[in-house]
């Protein structure tokens, strides 16, 4: 299964009016087949129900809103697939307890990275850790000030860890700050380089990195949610 990264509004991610890079690229080439497309809803009561979940969320949250339902708003897509997003993930666990990634166990690569001991010490929300955004398993990031990780359900029903776009953002810009320290020019080659299976995590992880800030940089921008597409 793989991952790819979707920055827009919950209308048009539900009502799929979204294409992945992989599409964009193959135009009319590419069908993303999913377990529940049969029961799909029609594009009204999506916008319902987004719309009612929506304020729902915002209520418990003592908020106004959790983000603009604006149909004329862009969406922004990319694939930083598991490998990237795992390598990143794991830079972070590495970079948080002051481990050198130099010294990794040779046995975990980007095939098995969610194996790495690093990460068993972020399984509770509770867990004190300066990437939190990153660490603590979330899957979709609401442009909000507050709080900052959290459980509740999506609009389809299901139970998900929920963060917040622009700490998201600045964990980014710190883990850059405490482990590479790369200049702009630098973290544009790590996306144009790409990534191929099989890659190290070394170059998974600047990959991975320079996907999701420059997605989580037009989340903040446009005041879009974020969400792993899996």
């Amino acid at each position: 299964m793989g991952l790819d990264v979707y920055v827009g509004t919950f209308t048009r991610y539900y009502q799929r009016e979204w294409e992945t890079i992989v599409q964009q690229s193959f135009p009319g080439q590419v069908q993303i087949v999913r377990a529940n497309d049969a029961a799909r809803a029609s594009h009204q009561e999506i916008q319902e129900a987004v719309a009612a979940w929506a304020r729902g969320l915002a209520s418990s949250l003592s908020l106004s809103s959790i983000g603009s339902e604006d149909t004329a708003l862009p969406y922004f897509t990319d694939k930083p697939a598991w490998d990237g997003y795992g390598g990143l993930i794991l830079q972070a666990a590495y970079a948080d307890q002051g481990l050198d990634t130099a010294c990794r166990q040779e046995a975990i690569t980007t095939d098995n990275w969610d194996k790495d001991p690093a990460l068993n010490r972020y399984a509770d929300l509770s867990v004190e850790t300066l990437y939190p955004q990153l660490l603590l398993g979330g899957e979709i990031w609401l442009p909000i000030s507050s709080p900052s990780v959290f459980r509740s359900v999506d609009a389809a029903g299901n139970q998900r860890v929920f963060g917040n776009c622009g700490k998201l953002l600045n964990e980014l810009d710190q883990l850059n700050a405490q482990t590479w320290r790369a200049d702009i020019a630098t973290r544009d080659g790590w996306h144009r380089q790409g990534l191929d299976h099989g890659s190290s995590l070394e170059v998974a992880a600047k990959f991975g990195w320079s996907v999701m800030h420059r997605l989580a940089t037009e989340a903040v921008r446009h005041n879009l949610a974020i969400i792993l597409d899996y």
